[in-house]
């Protein structure tokens, strides 16, 4: 399962995301042009998919 933490701004978003089940953390910066932001969310599992 992963956790994820969004602080939003008018220029960006900043998330922190936890891994539960390998510990892993990772923290990025979405600039909020072109597709940026529409492209990483489109990597993440959808909900109740597995290995997520």
């Amino acid at each position: 399962m992963r956790i994820i933490g969004c602080d939003l701004h008018a220029r960006q978003q900043t998330l922190a995301m936890l891994n539960t089940t390998t510990g892993e953390v990772v923290s990025i910066a979405l600039l909020h042009e072109e597709n940026h932001v529409r492209e990483f969310y489109s990597t993440l599992p959808r909900p109740g998919a597995r290995g997520g």
